[in-house]
């Protein structure tokens, strides 16, 4: 908050917050930091890493059809971008998707071997327990293993 305080152009600084806000379930904060940072610099080459935390703002918030959209967006630009790859996999399944939510997980634990949901509470730094648990629903509903 300081350096964007300093420098209101810092995409950079937006798009942390951006990861920030995402994880700690502050959804609107998410995706306003993440479109001012990607407007700022939109071939950044941290934009996935921006673009992953304001998804997970999005899913945490129930909000799985924009999480899927910018999953796919996102995975368009850099393909095997695991962040997005679980949001994918995970939104699609929350939506009811679940053979295209099964092939998602197919295609991350090809690019992860022997992801699980443990693996996955480990490395993803959601603050809430509430949404830690909707989380790793969507992803054991989409045939990640335990």
């Amino acid at each position: 908050m300081r350096a964007i305080r300093l420098n209101p152009n810092l995409a950079v600084g937006y798009g942390n917050c951006a990861a920030l806000y995402g994880v700690s379930g502050q959804y609107p904060e998410a995706r306003a930091a993440y479109e001012r940072a990607a407007a700022l610099s939109p071939r950044d080459p941290l934009k996935p890493f921006w673009r992953g935390g304001f998804g997970i703002g999005a899913y945490v918030a129930a909000d799985f059809e924009t999480c899927l959209h910018n999953a796919q967006a996102g995975l368009k630009e850099t393909p095997a971008y695991a962040s997005l790859m679980r949001q994918e996999a995970a939104a699609l399944a929350m939506l009811g998707r679940q053979e295209e939510a099964r092939a998602s997980v197919a295609r991350l634990v090809e690019k992860m071997p022997g992801l699980t949901v443990t693996r996955v509470r480990a490395i993803v730094p959601v603050r809430n327990e509430a949404d830690w648990e909707l989380w790793l629903e969507g992803l054991r509903r989409a045939g990640l293993p335990e």
